[in-house]
């Protein structure tokens, strides 16, 4: 998972890149499967920081800032599914391989809050709803990642740590995708 973030003023623009990989083998008797799900997810919105609230001032004087971001964007996502069956039985092989993938655009609309929580430590919560039947008939992402910031050569350095979760409810002819992933994460950040 990749995030880059530019700010300019109030505006922001973001991208975000997920790459899911998973792999799992079974045997049974005669039978063996192996299954591989790729997913992909590329995110990009745009914000606005309609509202500042000064909450207090850190010990150095400067204004401690909670922020309220409005944002609009579109998540594009991609699967693909490949299962591969072998049957050895009496001297003999069959094999059948099956893959399919899919891809979509779910148009968003969410909100990102930014919350100083002391000195150095701050809160960014993040959500977001979409596909609105364009896409998918409904997908939702939210995470929150508490933070510490220093000073490294002049650049603030952030590392985090925090939750997130993505639903997507899709279906398209035969294929149905109702998952949500979820999950903690660890990050950290360069301001420059």
């Amino acid at each position: 998972m990749a995030v880059v973030e530019a700010r300019k003023g109030r505006y922001g623009f973001a991208f975000n890149a997920l790459f899911v990989r998973t792999n799992s083998d079974a045997r049974t008797g005669p039978f063996d499967a192996k299954n591989t799900t790729d997913i992909a997810t590329v995110g990009f919105g745009v914000s606005y920081r309609a509202i500042e609230w000064e909450i207090g001032r850190s010990a150095s004087g400067e204004p401690r800032i909670l922020a309220l971001e409005p944002l609009v964007g579109a998540r594009l996502n991609h699967l693909r599914g490949e299962i591969d069956v072998k049957l050895d039985a009496g001297g003999r092989t069959a094999r059948r391989q099956f893959d399919e993938s899919q891809a979509w655009v779910d148009p968003l609309v969410g909100v990102i809050v930014v919350a100083p929580l002391a000195e150095r430590w701050s809160l960014r919560a993040e959500a977001d709803i979409g596909g609105f039947g364009v896409g998918s008939d409904l997908t939702w992402n939210a995470q929150a990642i508490l933070s510490y910031r220093w000073t490294v050569g002049g650049y603030d350095v952030l590392a985090g740590a925090g939750y997130r979760a993505l639903y997507w409810d899709y279906q398209d002819g035969s294929f149905e995708w109702d998952v949500t992933m979820s999950g903690p994460l660890l990050g950290a950040a360069v301001r420059f």
